[in-house]
């Protein structure tokens, strides 16, 4: 009946049939997808199949809404495919714009010696835009484009812990990223000597030219091997902050050994200390990794504190910030940015688990070092 009253050519039942049919399923499907794919961009997960899913859902639902109850209950027809067009039309269109969304979008790129500096944006749900800097694929600095906060959960944690226990002298940062927490110090403190040291000039380009940090905060940066700065520099530092995400896989991680970490501590002052931070959820191991940097900071200092955002039985922690010193521990803040205190035996074991030193040798049981 309603197909006929479309017309008696076959050119007007095909109009009918992909107005009742075809068009409230894409527009259906859209709408779903465009849904999906928002919702996984503001999460930070983008991936096909669940949008896939999502459309094939939509689609469906929306074929069988249009021929279960709109059908029957809509007379006449006229205004029936009213309805359809319209309803359908206003799904299409708003599906097309908040699918549009891309996962991220990269705002800059520069390839160099020592590998690929990226700059992106990617939203963060409410919060807004968040710029990430990665340098070959992880990232090293992110914050929110409005306010300029730290979006890595352990630079949080360590612009935190500094609120407690703010540094008295110079300050040393080994690995710059978006020089988030170089800032932070210097709104903080105007006359506290910032020094940097980052392996690409790059870096440093991307991070000024894209992110908060401007040459009024007056931050000296050091160009090339961060082991080699560390025994070179001549001058005594109140705290140090050593960048150790994806160790192993940038150049500040050869800093997190023995005998960089001994290096390290002669450029302190007595009171001095060291934090280490990072985040470790593209490593296979975090766990093992954890233990590993717990027993290697405790192979050279007296003083090590752990501030995890989940307990040692717990899972896979995906970040951690460590503090060290030759001092005392005491004042040191017990909960930083939500993560809990712990001291470092409770990080400790593991026969896998190794002391990073320079000449690696066998893995061996550190439960009780």
């Amino acid at each position: 009946m309603m197909l006929r009253d479309l017309g008696s050519t076959g050119a007007g039942r095909a109009l009918g049939l992909g107005l009742l049919a075809a068009w409230p399923l894409y527009a259906a499907g859209t709408l779903m997808a465009g849904l999906a794919a928002r919702g996984q961009a503001e999460r930070g997960r983008p991936g096909a199949a669940p949008v896939a899913v999502a459309a094939f859902a939509g689609a469906a639902a929306g074929f069988l809404v249009t021929g279960t109850f709109l059908i029957p209950a809509v007379a006449p027809p006229s205004i029936f495919l009213g309805c359809v067009v319209v309803l359908s039309g206003g799904a299409f269109l708003y599906g097309t714009s908040v699918g549009d969304a891309r996962p991220e979008s990269v705002v800059h790129k520069e390839a160099t010696a020592h590998g690929l500096v990226e700059v992106a944006d990617r939203r963060a749900g409410e919060r807004g835009i968040e710029r990430r800097l990665r340098v070959n694929g992880l990232v090293l600095g992110a914050e929110l484009r409005e306010s300029g906060l730290p979006r890595l959960d352990h630079v949080r944690a360590a612009a935190e812990w500094l609120g407690f226990r703010p540094p008295r002298g110079p300050v040393l940062l080994v690995g710059g990223g978006s020089y988030a927490l170089p800032r932070l110090v210097r709104e903080r403190d105007p006359d506290t000597p910032i020094t940097v040291v980052e392996r690409d000039p790059a870096v440093t380009r991307a991070a000024y030219a894209y992110f908060r940090i401007q040459p009024a905060h007056r931050v000296r940066t050091l160009y090339g091997s961060a082991r080699a700065w560390v025994e070179r520099l001549s001058e005594r530092f109140e705290l140090a902050y050593v960048e150790a995400s994806g160790l192993g896989r940038i150049d500040t991680g050869a800093v997190v050994t023995v005998e960089g970490l001994r290096a390290l501590a002669a450029r302190l002052e007595p009171s001095g200390v060291v934090l280490v931070g990072g985040h470790f959820t593209e490593l296979a191991a975090p766990r093992l990794v954890m233990a590993s940097v717990s027993g290697t900071l405790c192979a050279v200092f007296p003083e090590v504190a752990v501030y995890s955002p989940m307990a040692p039985a717990g899972g896979e922690p995906a970040a951690a910030l460590w503090a060290a010193t030759f001092g005392t521990s005491d004042g040191w803040p017990v909960e930083v940015a939500g993560w809990r205190r712990w001291a470092p035996d409770a990080w400790l074991g593991g026969r896998d688990a190794v002391i990073y030193t320079d000449m690696e040798g066998e893995p061996r049981d550190i439960s009780h070092a």
